[in-house]
């Protein structure tokens, strides 16, 4: 037996929320509970990605054990400061509420690969993390080129669908790929260690880890797709101009594309499946007279990731470029 209180709740809720919602193998809905000693480790993942925490607590009885994780999260919020103990069923106990779970032998829950030839990253894992979640947007969502369908980390930390890409300094020697799927899952709190193996990123601290497993596969040569030499140049106000395409986009058909017209009448065209119009004017100081179709929901992505007042956008004859201190955005021309 041990006992929990409202202080590890962030921990609980953090690990059991790495478990699989809907999986065919139902062991990894479950967190595992190893109680030994005084302390007790909480292990959860979807096969992709697996979190593990470790609990200093005083344990009266040994115990492995795993249940549902989000019935385990639940029943621990419904209570007060519970113990937990083992009697065939897992008991979650706080004055009168009582919760018995369902628990399966520990032996049958999967265990996550080993890693192969880990390497230790000499960057802090909180700007791996915050180069990897500011480039996700970016990256393909159920692409059948698998290796799309997550985020790079080397050199630079790079996302992409082939229509538009987002790229920032990162600065790590080797190179992996990380699932979309890892990506969302990594909480913003690490600390500690980062590690990249053959087959596994982790993150390790003291009674914490997070490990995931790498995409497999050569990723898109990047570099070659950002331009570098433009025939035109716009500046616009950031707040401005977003207003503008938001407005742009009301009126879009589903793709979301729209008409850029730049000069000394700027404007955007967007018209909808139903002939619907819309024309919004906005300044800018561009050096000529010309138009591209863009997605307007990838250039309002692309915008979001810049913080200064004023947007250089520059263009080639088939994709529109915004390069500022910490990233670079690439959009490919869109049909209208």
């Amino acid at each position: 037996m041990f006992t929990l209180t409202k202080e590890h709740a962030n921990i609980i809720k953090q690990v059991c929320n790495s478990a699989a919602n809907r999986h065919a193998n139902q062991s990894f809905e479950c967190v595992l509970i190893e109680a030994s000693e005084n302390a007790v480790t909480l292990t959860a993942g979807d096969g992709v990605v697996q979190v593990q925490r470790t609990i200093s607590t005083e344990v009266t009885s040994n115990f492995s054990v795993a249940v549902n994780a989000q019935k385990f999260n639940q029943a621990f919020n419904s209570c007060g400061n519970p113990s937990v103990t083992l009697k065939d069923q897992l008991i979650v106990k706080s004055g009168r509420r009582i919760f018995k779970l369902h628990a399966i032998d520990a032996d049958v829950y999967p265990v996550f690969p080993e890693s192969v030839g880990d390497k230790k990253l000499g960057i802090d894992p909180l700007t791996i993390i915050d180069s990897i979640k500011s480039v996700s947007f970016s990256a393909a969502k159920n692409d059948v080129r698998y290796m799309l369908n997550g985020v790079y980390i080397g050199k630079h930390a790079v996302g992409t669908n082939g229509h538009r890409l987002c790229c920032v300094e990162l600065g790590i020697e080797s190179s992996a790929i990380l699932s979309i799927e890892a990506v969302n899952k990594i909480p913003d709190d690490i600390k500690g260690d980062a590690f990249l193996s053959e087959n596994v990123f982790s993150i390790i601290d003291d009674g914490y880890s997070f490990k995931c497993k790498l995409i497999q596969g050569k990723y898109v040569s990047y570099e070659r797709a950002i331009p570098s030499k433009f025939n035109h140049a716009v500046t616009v106000n950031r707040d401005d101009f977003i207003d503008a395409v938001k407005a742009a986009k009301i009126n879009a058909p589903d793709t979301g594309n729209v008409l850029f017209s730049f000069g000394p009448e700027s404007k955007i065209t967007s018209r909808s499946s139903k002939n619907e119009d819309a024309s919004i004017g906005f300044d800018c100081d561009a050096d000529g007279e010309f138009e591209m179709g863009l997605n307007s929901s990838y250039l309002l992505d692309a915008l979001n990731t810049i913080q200064s007042d004023s947007v250089l956008i520059q263009f080639t004859d088939s994709q529109a470029c915004i390069i500022n201190d910490t990233s670079v955005n690439v959009i490919s021309m869109a049909k209208f």
